[in-house]
């Protein structure tokens, strides 16, 4: 077991202490479905703390109807890719904005389509995508469901705060600060 600052920390499950009488706390991103479950085969508890925004992705993954192939638009690096990959379905279509077209044409069977975006992508890339999707496979019943947090969609948001600023203020602007995950694509940029 190592220690910083006062507070256990382990690096895998095999660095648990023996016994249960402590407690794992789950945040952020959630947990990794696979690894969760031996923690609780073992009787180790849990304080489930994570995004309630990601965990509503999780549930929907975990809950999926097979009457539907999902389509979940999410970066391929994204830490949820691995935490919820036992949990996918089969068939499920992973795209970004810079590929959905052609990873939906190619991959859509004949079910109708789910569509999910992780909690950060705008609504107007949902509905972007839906309509690609109602668009080149019409006639079936489609659903997409709305899972944009505050951040990314609400009062607080700072997209509706930038949203907000007027022209002139925004023209004045020399530089800019944009932080991501490393490898994200946005437009043809690449995040180093």
């Amino acid at each position: 077991m190592v220690q910083k600052k006062q507070i256990p920390y382990v690096r895998t499950l095999n660095d648990l202490p023996q016994g249960n009488d402590f407690y794992i706390v789950n945040t952020g991103y959630d947990s990794k479905v696979e690894e969760e479950k031996l923690l609780i085969e073992k009787g180790i508890k849990i304080i489930q703390r994570p995004c309630p925004y990601v965990r509503k992705i999780r549930i929907l993954l975990k809950k999926a109807d097979p009457i539907y192939q999902y389509v979940l638009l999410c970066e391929s690096n994204h830490i949820i890719i691995k935490n919820f990959a036992t949990i996918f379905p089969s068939d499920l279509i992973l795209v970004q904005m810079s590929n959905y077209k052609e990873r939906i044409l190619l991959q859509a069977n004949e079910k109708p389509i789910k569509f999910i975006s992780y909690v950060t992508f705008l609504k107007k890339h949902s509905e972007e995508i839906f309509q690609f999707i109602n668009e080149n496979f019409p006639g079936k019943d489609h659903v997409k469901i709305d899972t944009q947090c505050i951040w990314a969609d609400g009062k607080q948001s700072p997209i509706t705060e930038i949203n907000k600023i007027n022209i002139e203020e925004i023209t004045s602007i020399n530089n800019t600060c944009l932080i991501s995950t490393k490898g994200s694509k946005i437009g043809h940029l690449t995040l180093l």
